[in-house]
């Protein structure tokens, strides 16, 4: 589905169920389910004709024939791992490891990393949903030669697992919600500017009502400049070696929930799935990289 927006923003939203092996009508898929990607990748070439060259996608008025896009996914490509395991420890969850990736159609895969390499200069934003947490990550990976940013957007659910029972579960999350801004430079640029996260602490308002709050702002709570793959990638590398800004990052990823705990196996598990799509790369990584665990009490 695509819907213009704003004067040469458009938003695509892609039905990326559809690449679930667990999804019945995808089973014997070995192509494009759909023709979606080849019709996403119709509409973005020909932006990108009408676009003037040499630019980036603006949404100048005066440079009209000029086209961006926000592209919106419920399911991520791939569904990589975001919710921890948290095992029945006592009081507290013991966060051990990081669940199995729910394999995808590898041509899903195939079709869509590609595509975001080659119309990187039109794509301002990727936007997925579905796995309940706060995270962001790279596409492909953060060292592909034209790699892109994903971000993950928390639930309005505050999810909990069918096991352990209600009464022992351990896994629910705090409900969130996030409000995007976007920005143009001097030139009539777009890009991402900034997020903030509101959240509702159910604790109060089992007792209060549903009270919205302030979670925090990417850029003033990082310290980032924008939200630029270089800018994203000084962050990454500040969750994997800097423990103040991994334990400010964790609380968010569980949205203020204080009853987790985060082992180095769930760690490294949490850094490599932002570093890494693939499921090889993921794998690779954390049996490489070398940090340590953080104490977040």
């Amino acid at each position: 589905m695509e819907k213009s927006c704003h004067a040469g923003l458009r938003i695509i939203a892609l039905n990326t169920v559809y690449c679930l092996q667990a999804n019945p009508w995808a089973v014997n898929a070995t192509s494009d389910i759909g023709d979606q990607f080849s019709w996403l990748s119709t509409t973005l070439e020909r932006a990108k004709v009408r676009r003037a060259p040499a630019r980036k996608c603006s949404i100048s008025p005066r440079q009209t024939t000029s086209e961006c896009f926000l592209l919106v996914t419920f399911l991520p490509v791939p569904k990589i791992p975001t919710t921890p395991r948290t095992p029945n420890c006592g009081h507290r969850g013991c966060v051990r490891a990081i669940r199995p990736f729910v394999k995808l159609l590898a041509s899903c895969e195939q079709h869509y990393f590609p595509l975001i390499a080659q119309y990187a200069d039109i794509i301002v934003g990727q936007l997925f949903g579905h796995l309940h947490t706060d995270i962001f990550r790279f596409v492909p990976s953060y060292d592909a030669e034209n790699p892109s940013v994903a971000f993950v957007n928390p639930s309005l659910t505050p999810r909990a697992s069918s096991k352990p029972p209600l009464s022992q579960q351990t896994e629910g999350k705090n409900p969130a919600l996030r409000a995007w801004s976007l920005e143009l430079d001097g030139s009539g640029m777009l890009s991402l500017a900034d997020y903030t996260s509101y959240w509702a602490n159910l604790t109060r308002s089992n007792d209060a009502g549903i009270v919205w709050e302030k979670l925090y702002s990417i850029r003033d709570t990082y310290q980032l400049d924008d939200l630029s793959v270089d800018s994203m990638k000084a962050l990454a590398q500040r969750l994997a070696y800097d423990d103040d800004t991994w334990c400010t990052f964790f609380k968010h990823w569980f949205v203020e929930q204080d009853y987790v705990e985060c082992d180095l196996a769930c760690r490294k598990s949490c850094i490599c799935s932002i570093l890494f799509s693939a499921w090889d790369d993921f794998v690779a990584c954390q049996a490489r990289i070398n940090i340590q665990a953080a104490d977040c009490g």
